[in-house]
């Protein structure tokens, strides 16, 4: 059975059909559950998207292969923890591409995710005045910057325990 809109979350087809939906926002439950990807997912919306957790941990992994990359207006990601997630780009875990200032992304955990190749070992946001807080972590590698990469400001935020 499917999810009706304010329903949060477990499975990754579940996911895959509120990506395809379009939808602006979306909520993930815990509850000990872990979301794993079975492919990379993107994510693509002309407004401002959300991505949440709601009876958290909410945790999302990538199968030491795949990656969320999200283009939108202004992104929120809030109380995720994204591990074990490999991306061939910038990036390991999540790449944030936002169209206008003022994403965040707060109460996120970024654990053993890779992105051997390229900038951002657990994520890379490329946007003016992005907002972190409360971000940890540990055990993220890439080719440049093991934390978060900011390509507007072009420095490497520290991802730490």
């Amino acid at each position: 059975g499917g999810t009706n809109s304010g329903s949060c979350i477990t499975t990754y087809n579940d996911f895959t059909s509120a990506v395809t939906r379009n939808s602006n926002s979306i909520t993930l439950c815990g509850n000990g559950n872990t979301l794993t990807l079975t492919q990379s997912v993107t994510i693509n919306t002309k407004g401002d998207f959300t991505l949440q957790c709601q009876k958290g941990p909410c945790v999302i992994d990538g199968n030491s292969r795949y990656s969320v990359g999200i283009t939108a207006n202004k992104v929120t990601v809030n109380g995720i923890t994204f591990q074990n997630c490999k991306s061939s780009l910038n990036g390991g875990a999540l790449s944030i591409t936002p169209t206008s200032s003022g994403s965040i992304i707060q109460s996120c955990i970024f654990n053993q995710n890779q992105a051997p190749a390229g900038l951002g070992g657990a994520a890379w946001v490329d946007q003016p005045g992005a907002d972190y807080s409360n971000i940890r972590g540990s055990g993220n590698t890439a080719r440049s910057c093991s934390g978060i990469y900011d390509a507007d400001q072009g420095s490497c935020i520290p991802v730490i325990v």
